[in-house]
């Protein structure tokens, strides 16, 4: 009856961690909106319609057009995630060549440039943890022992819960009790990492015509990597005490097409707009269980180890923007993103995966993102800049339904709103510049430690810093 059972829970398992990967998908679609060169950064991404910068290629491409001269540049950066932890990076590449118009015509065709740029898309470094005391009954988060009966399909932890002794077969809780039936104080610690990047190589085309449009094409290639690590302890007075620690890596490679405009409605006006298709991923992902009690572990291999293959179609992304000018000594870009992040999608052997699809239908968001950036010339040679952008709230708060399908050992981090706060300098002479720039990110999320619950565990704001330097040479 047992192998009956372990076989049937072995769907359920192979279910459960699929029902994450609706948030995965979501967790690897989304990408931060100010990270570039550190004049690109310090004014919050908002280039859209004034364009002259390497990195508004994986934004709008028709910001190539605005060139004309030969660009090169590199942006070497480090961040702080919010544990304190420094981590070093390259930000950003960019080489643009640029083919002028020899005759000087300012009527059709004025110049055009190429131009490749590697950008980093997000940095996935944070670590989370929980460390306090509990009596069963007396607290709103529990044992997760007491929850692992409660799940509409029981699995495979489950059941070695119970060949171990942590649960009786009733599914009650055999943990934090002493041989009468009371209640014993336990102390519960849960530590919760994340890292990992995406990177995204665009190659580019941008052409001025008349010098009032400009136009451009994109082609990206991105990879990502994402790892996840949580470690969930439970340790009696009693001298009882087990743990259950999940590591989940997802790897992958996509491309995607980025198509967009700038139209000089006036000297001091311009307007922008770009489209992008969906990433196309195809993505690579394993799990690894580790369940103890008392030192004996767990003997069932199928909780062990997971692999998966599978793609991944990221949301399609409108974007339109306004720059202005004035008086050739100020600019300031406006920028508002939209992302249907109900339309990802994920497939298996070329079939959606069903599930997912209804878990994404109901629980993702239509997202708006806001950018707004400014740069002052004080001096010939010298702007100042700032900018702030703000992320809206990508999908829903996880409900009681959904999380008993999810799996209780898998542990959930909801994201919400984000909020970018950025300023910085820059100099520029006659071929050479350097800017500086800084970005504060506050991010708020719900991480669930254990299901069923329609509770999350913890309500943290995560604030993390990036600082970056730019080196460029334009001829």
């Amino acid at each position: 009856m047992k192998r009956i059972f372990l076989t049937i829970s072995a769907l359920a398992i192979s279910f459960a961690t699929f029902a994450q990967s609706a948030y995965d998908a979501l967790n690897l679609s989304q990408t931060n909106p100010v990270l570039g060169t550190a004049r690109y950064s310090a004014m919050a991404g908002a280039m859209g319609a004034l364009g002259g910068n390497v990195s508004t290629m994986k934004d709008n491409p028709a910001g190539l057009g605005i060139y004309r001269s030969f660009d090169i540049t590199f942006t070497p950066s480090f961040s702080i995630n919010n544990d304190g932890e420094m981590d070093f990076n390259l930000n950003n590449f960019g080489l643009v060549v640029n083919f002028g118009n020899r005759n000087k015509n300012t009527k059709g065709y004025v110049t055009s440039s190429l131009g490749v740029s590697f950008n980093r898309l997000r940095n996935y470094s944070h670590y989370s943890s929980l460390a306090e005391s509990y009596i069963h009954g007396e607290n709103e988060f529990p044992s997760m022992t007491d929850n692992m009966g409660s799940i509409l399909t029981p699995d495979l932890i489950y059941y070695e819960a119970i060949d171990l002794g942590l649960i009786g077969e009733d599914g009650n809780s055999l943990f934090g009790y002493d041989e009468n039936g009371n209640s014993l104080e336990f102390d519960k610690s849960w530590k919760f990492s994340e890292s990992g990047r995406i990177y995204e190589w665009d190659f580019s085309y941008g052409m001025n015509i008349s010098n009032r449009f400009y136009w451009g094409v994109s082609i990206g290639a991105r990879s990502v990597r994402y790892t996840q690590k949580s470690m969930y302890d439970e340790a009696c007075v009693d001298g009882s005490s087990w743990y259950l620690d999940n590591y989940y890596e997802a790897t992958g490679i996509g491309a995607n097409f980025k198509v967009g405009a700038i139209a000089r409605a006036t000297d001091w006006l311009r307007i922008g707009f770009a489209f992008h298709t969906p990433t196309f991923y195809d993505m690579e992902e394993e799990s690894n269980i580790e369940f103890d009690y008392n030192g004996q572990y767990a003997d069932e291999p199928s909780i062990a180890n997971d692999y998966y293959e599978y793609a991944l179609q990221t949301p399609l992304k409108l974007q339109a923007s306004l720059g202005f000018v004035i008086a050739k000594r100020a600019l300031i870009g406006v920028e508002y993103n939209f992302e249907n992040f109900k339309s990802m999608r994920l497939e298996m052997n070329d079939m959606a995966i069903e599930e997912e699809g209804r878990v994404i239908k109901d629980e993702m968001n239509k997202n708006s993102s806001l950018k707004i950036g400014a740069e002052v010339k004080v001096i010939d040679e010298f702007s100042l800049r700032a900018g702030f952008a703000y992320v809206g709230k990508p999908m829903q708060t996880i409900t009681s339904d959904l999380s008993e399908n999810i799996g209780l050992y898998i542990p959930v981090s909801v994201p919400k709103t984000s909020m970018y706060i950025t300023g910085g300098a820059g100099y520029s002479g006659e071929h050479f510049y350097c800017d500086i720039a800084y970005i504060y990110n506050n991010q708020k999320r719900d991480l669930y430690v254990s299901m069923p619950t329609d509770k999350p565990t913890l309500d943290l704001k995560y604030a993390n810093h990036d600082i970056m330097a730019t080196f460029g040479w334009k001829f």
